[in-house]
């Protein structure tokens, strides 16, 4: 997790190198994330699309012969830097619940998320951008999750639709209780 100590609100920043990554379907082993939150976070509350500052994040990878885009060579590089009314504005979302015991004098620890299953859900979805790739992440309490394309809408004339998974598809297992995907910053 990388400081910043001009950025005083909650970031969560994760990269591939802190998951064991096991491509399914294409070849995407590369990613990183920082999404930041515009004010504090709380124990024992859900965000549902909060309000955030940022949203940066990338993909790398290679894709699967006949995938939906197409892509000239298989390779992609999606890099995505933008506000966070843009992020919601274009269909976008951000879904998490903070354990009510949550410590976060130490930042945030996948353990101390909660939920039936999914513990955070970032979905990149895009409508209209002419884009393919935006992901959706999710991450579970069992310390499993997925990074895979989210259901994006490339074109709105003609329409076309894909769904998660048409492009590329990661496993991801990790330890919840050892990764810190928020690092609160004074």
């Amino acid at each position: 997790v990388v400081a910043c100590s001009d950025d005083p609100m909650p970031r969560f920043t994760f990269t591939s190198a802190q998951f064991a990554v096991t491509p399914t379907f294409s070849d995407v082993q590369d990613f990183g994330f920082r999404i930041v939150v515009a004010g504090p976070l709380t124990p024992g509350t859900t965000y549902i699309d909060p309000a955030l500052v940022l949203v940066d994040y990338r993909v790398i990878g290679f894709l699967a012969s006949g995938t939906p885009s197409a892509f000239p060579g298989g390779g992609f590089d999606l890099n995505r830097t933008i506000d966070g009314q843009t992020f919601y504005d274009q269909g976008s979302s951000l879904r998490f619940s903070i354990a009510t015991g949550a410590d976060l004098d130490d930042g945030l620890q996948i353990d101390e998320l909660v939920g039936t299953s999914t513990v955070f859900t970032f979905d990149g979805r895009e409508v209209g951008n002419g884009r393919f790739h935006p992901s959706l992440l999710e991450l579970r309490a069992d310390g499993t999750g997925r990074l895979q394309n989210s259901s994006n809408v490339p074109t709105l004339d003609p329409r076309l639709e894909i769904e998660p998974g048409d492009e590329y598809v990661t496993e991801l297992g990790f330890d919840p209780a050892r990764i810190t995907v928020v690092e609160i910053v004074e």
